[in-house]
C-alpha cells in the first residue's frame, strides 16, 4: 500500500482514490477477524496455545477493541508517510 501511495503523492485526487480504496478493503479484511477473535477466544487459545492457557481467553477477548482502534488509525500512518510528511507524523505521535 504504501508504495502505491507513494507513487501517486503529486497527484491528490488518485491518492484519495487509492487511499480511500485501500483503507476499505484493509477494514473490510480485519474487521471479520478481530469479531471473530474476540467471539471465538475461548477456541483460538485452546487451539494455538493449549487447555493451560483457558484462562488467558478473557484477556485475548478484552484486547480485541484495542486491536480495532489500532486498525482504525494505523492506515492514516501509511498516508502521512507516503505524501512525504515524515515530520509531521513525528508530531502527531508526541501528543
Amino acid at each position: 500500500m504504501f508504495s502505491a501511495l507513494s507513487r501517486v503523492q503529486n497527484d491528490p485526487a488518485r491518492l484519495k482514490h487509492y487511499f480511500l480504496k485501500g483503507y476499505s478493503l484493509f477494514l473490510s479484511l480485519i474487521i471479520p477477524i478481530i469479531m471473530g477473535c474476540a467471539l471465538f477466544a475461548d477456541d483460538i487459545i485452546l487451539v494455538f496455545l493449549g487447555p493451560k492457557w483457558r484462562e488467558a481467553a478473557d484477556i485475548f477477548r478484552l484486547l480485541a477493541p484495542t486491536i480495532l482502534a489500532f486498525a482504525f488509525i494505523n492506515p492514516f500512518y501509511w498516508l502521512v508517510l507516503a505524501s512525504g510528511r515524515a515530520g509531521r507524523n513525528l508530531r502527531i505521535a508526541w501528543w
